[in-house]
């Protein structure tokens, strides 16, 4: 949620976030570990840094990935963070700070 435009009440909440793998489905899976609610002890974190003006959300998961070699499966899961940054006074996606890596 975004407050309009000169709007008194400066604020900035995120209320729920889930994510997903898009694309070769065949080949990658994707399953988020964290809550999608961000007040739950287990949820995703968010971290508000006015600033920087910069809001990230971090989220846990697993990402399967699986190839088949003259026709035999070969599977690997692997345990992942994705940081999302997004700029906190226009909500833009900032890509060039977002990112993902392997915890094992």
């Amino acid at each position: 949620m975004v407050p309009e435009d000169n709007n008194d009440l400066e604020c900035l909440q995120v209320i729920t976030v889930n994510s997903y793998l898009e694309g070769n489905e065949s080949l990658f899976s994707w399953e988020q570990l964290d809550d999608s609610d961000p007040n739950d002890p287990d949820g995703i974190v968010v971290e508000i840094d006015e600033a920087y003006d910069q809001i990230k959300i971090s989220v846990l998961g697993r990402l399967k990935i699986g190839v088949n070699i003259n026709g035999y499966p070969v599977k690997g899961v692997k345990l992942s963070k994705i940081t999302l940054v997004y700029q906190y006074s226009t909500s833009e996606y900032l890509s060039n700070l977002s990112y993902l890596y392997n915890i094992n």
